[in-house]
């Protein structure tokens, strides 16, 4: 996932969700608009899970050269 991919969630989210208010409210409605909501979310955490990955290797390589700076 590119990390541009992320920032466009906020409006993907807004999107669904806004075609889901619109409607009058029913679980039918709800059920419907599920698919699209559960793709957005996805999205969401694969793309932080992605980020939380790259953040733990830079924080851990700079955590260890911190260390040997130290001594």
């Amino acid at each position: 996932m590119l990390n541009s991919d992320i920032h466009s969630i906020p409006g993907e989210l807004r999107t669904v969700l806004e075609h889901c208010l619109a409607e009058d409210p029913s679980p039918d409605v709800l059920v419907s608009f599920m698919p699209d909501l559960r793709k957005v979310l996805y999205k969401l955490l694969k793309g932080l899970h992605s980020r939380q990955d790259k953040w733990r290797a830079v924080s851990h390589t700079l955590g260890g050269s911190r260390s040997l700076d130290s001594h």
